[in-house]
């Protein structure tokens, strides 16, 4: 097999670099709340997850999300616990919440910092909205550090899958052909449109299996 060049990782962060376990954030909004876990749980896939792509764009603001369930929790949670629950789930409590979900992946980090020693750039790629990539920024700066740039859905207002979202990140890396791009993504949808633009990309599931995707694809790595 033929040696193929890339000279740019485009690189998710959720589930790639950092973890979510929602779970927590269920926890606390029950610990202050008084609603059973499992109600939270179906409120959030119900009413508030459709919101996302809206988040993650900016046509609506995690504060108005925050609103959302500061409402729906004080409709169904115990009348003895409203009063208390209206002075404890502040805006900042809700942020701490939504951050307390995210872990890093300590592997694909060492993987990344031994792609930028190979020469290759690597551009945070990433759907998300202010809370989660400010709470990234402030727990995991290593990860910003070790980045050769970030585009970000809710700052350039489109997300992946959106051919236009990389449109920008192209721009970033000062448009770099295509197929000396490598995209890195949990979310088949969006490999599937880097593609489409003649870059090259693999679903991310671990480091083992992303080694073994670019060694099939041919990509060198010898220093």
């Amino acid at each position: 097999m033929s040696e193929k060049k890339i000279d740019v990782f485009f690189v998710d962060i959720g589930k790639v670099l950092v973890n979510f376990d929602n779970s927590k954030f269920y926890e606390k909004l029950a610990g202050a709340s008084g609603v059973p876990v499992q109600e939270i749980e179906r409120l959030d896939r119900e009413v508030f997850k459709p919101l996302w792509p809206k988040m993650e764009t900016s046509q609506m603001l995690p504060y108005d999300v925050y609103r959302g369930y500061r409402f729906d929790l004080a409709d169904i949670m115990p009348a003895i616990r409203r009063a208390q629950f209206k002075c404890d789930f502040t805006f900042s409590f809700f942020k701490e919440a939504s951050a307390s979900v995210l872990s890093l992946k300590p592997k694909v980090l060492d993987f990344i910092k031994y792609l930028r020693g190979l020469g290759c750039k690597v551009v945070l790629t990433s759907n998300t909205y202010s809370i989660l990539s400010d709470a990234q920024r402030s727990l995991f700066p290593q990860i910003f550090s070790n980045a050769d740039g970030c585009i970000f859905s809710h700052e350039i207002g489109f997300r992946k899958p959106n051919r236009t979202f990389w449109f920008v990140a192209l721009d970033e890396v000062k448009w770099v052909f295509p197929d000396r791009v490598f995209v890195v993504d949990d979310m088949e949808e969006n490999i599937h449109s880097a593609k489409s633009l003649g870059m090259h990309g693999a679903v991310f599931t671990n480091v083992e299996n992303l080694k073994k995707e670019l060694n099939n694809f041919g990509f060198n790595f010898k220093n």
